[in-house]
């Protein structure tokens, strides 16, 4: 077995293993549903977000109305997700159901790389 193989194999039965570290989650991202895939979803600390204020004023004093940006780090099998998404675009994932309806959260992408057979997305949310 190569060393490519080697990572490739620990990739999907080590850290995307559902039984360990992985949720399976139906994913969205340009109009197509990635149905039940490992994903492993690293919530990070919410910051302030200076982009939604209620002005000068308000960002001065540090008023931020509740707002805050929440990021999180995505990481998937490129044999799963056939497409690298692009930075800027939008993706989200099942969340369950709310009121009888299916429930998705939403992300922004920031940034995006391929390595080693994994796809590794920072995101965005914007949350209360």
């Amino acid at each position: 077995m190569t060393f490519k193989e080697q990572i490739e194999s620990d990739v999907l039965q080590v850290f995307l293993n559902d039984d360990e570290f992985a949720e399976r989650m139906d994913v969205r991202y340009d109009g197509a549903v990635y149905a039940d895939i490992p994903v492993v979803l690293s919530e990070n600390l919410q910051t302030p977000s200076p982009t939604l204020t209620m002005g000068r004023a308000a960002r001065e004093r540090g008023n931020l109305g509740g707002v805050h940006v929440a990021s999180t780090v995505a990481h998937l099998a490129e044999r799963d997700f056939p497409v690298v998404p692009e930075a800027g675009q939008w993706i989200e994932f099942r969340d369950g159901e709310a009121a009888y309806d299916e429930y998705w959260r939403r992300y922004r992408i920031v940034k995006s790389d391929a390595e080693m057979g994994m796809l590794i997305l920072e995101l965005e949310a914007f949350d209360e």
